[in-house]
Formats: C-alpha cells, structure tokens, sequence
C-alpha cells in the first residue's frame, strides 16, 4: 500500500467515511482532488496539518500512522488521577463540562465548515 492510500485511510477512519466521494465532502474539496491524490501518489500535506491543527489529532498519526512519544501523556494521567478521587457529584459535574466543551468544538467546526461554503 502506497503513502498516500495509507494517509488516506487515516482520514477516512477520523472522519468516519467509507469511500471518496464522503471524504471529499467531508473536506470540502473534489473527488477529483483525491483521485489526483492517488494518481500521482501524492500525499495532502497542507491538508494533514491543517486536520491536525482544527481536530487535534496528531500529525505523525496522520502521516505515518505512529504516534510519537506523547508529552502530554504525563498531563493526562495526573487528569484521571485527579477525577478518580472526585465523588460521584463531582464527578458528573467534569463530565458535564467535558460534554459542553466537546458541543462547543463541534458547532465551531461546523461554523467554520459553513463559513468556508459562503465564502
């Protein structure tokens, strides 16, 4: 399997798509770009790094399926740390907050997505 048809599973798995044509759509670009893509087994760059940037999804997974040395690992263990030794209320109110920002992420995505369609 070629660089490019691996990336391209990658994105397909992070955005939940099956084939090019939802992935287009999902990216906002032509069919016709990926076929390009494939054809000249070239791999999207400005795309990866703009997914990852917008999504925080790491760009050595996107590029290379591996994922390097995680820095925040040590950050996200003190986080879980920290939740295990809340009570059952504290608890629900983190996963409230967790459950707000992750609402917020995505209507900015989709902001974004439908500022990008008028512009």
């Amino acid at each position: 399997m070629s660089d490019t048809t691996e990336v391209l599973e990658r994105l397909y798995q992070l955005h939940n798509v099956k084939n090019d044509a939802e992935l287009a759509r999902k990216l906002n670009i032509g069919t016709s770009t990926i076929s390009n893509w494939r054809t000249r087994d070239t791999v999207p760059y400005k795309i990866c790094v703009e997914i990852s940037k917008r999504d925080n999804v790491s760009l050595d997974w996107l590029l290379t399926g591996k994922e390097l040395t995680n820095v925040n690992k040590p950050k996200t263990q003190a986080i879980i740390e920290m939740i295990e030794n809340l009570d059952d209320s504290q608890k629900q109110k983190v996963y409230a907050v967790i459950e707000d920002e992750k609402r917020f992420a995505e209507m900015k995505k989709r902001i974004d997505q439908l500022e990008r369609k008028t512009a």
